[in-house]
């Protein structure tokens, strides 16, 4: 017999010292799978991204070679609908607790393929096919919170 197992993490909006408009930022550790460096980070949510995208500097604080001879190549568009050559490297992501970041990761992500971008200006998003779309999520504007929702399933003993 199995037991669903829900849990409910809620997240507040906030704002980088350059705005003042409060956004649903998730915090999270990037893991490059391959040496283990890890690197904390705050992402936006972004409901309109097929899939996730970084930049360069989580690609070099990360010790990925950004740009790389063997590294795969991919043309993606932009909101804009300009064209954006990425390189994509391997990730995996933690969502870190809301009210603490030192302890454990409530979700921790497979081993994915991400788009990197030659950007530092804009900030990391989080997209729906390889993020997102684990969770129930609820984007509560009026009271500037992200909630989220994990579900999983546990073996009854």
């Amino acid at each position: 017999m199995f037991l669903l197992i829900v849990r409910i993490f809620e997240y507040p909006f906030f704002s980088f010292p350059s705005s003042d408009i409060l956004q649903p930022y998730l915090p999270i550790t990037i893991i490059n799978p391959e040496t283990n460096v890890k690197y904390r980070w705050d992402a936006l949510i972004d409901t309109g991204a097929d899939s996730c995208l970084f930049n360069k500097t989580i690609c070099e604080l990360t010790d990925h070679e950004f740009n790389g001879a063997k590294v795969k190549t991919f043309v993606c568009q932009g909101i804009s609908s300009e064209p954006i050559i990425t390189f994509v490297h391997t990730f995996q992501i933690e969502l870190r607790h809301p009210e603490n970041s030192v302890k454990e990761p409530v979700w921790q992500s497979e081993i994915i393929e991400i788009e990197c971008g030659d950007y530092d200006k804009l900030p990391i998003l989080l997209g729906t096919t390889d993020f997102l779309k684990h969770f129930k999520i609820t984007l509560d504007y009026p009271n500037n919170k992200t909630i989220i929702e994990i579900k999983h399933e546990r073996e009854d003993a």
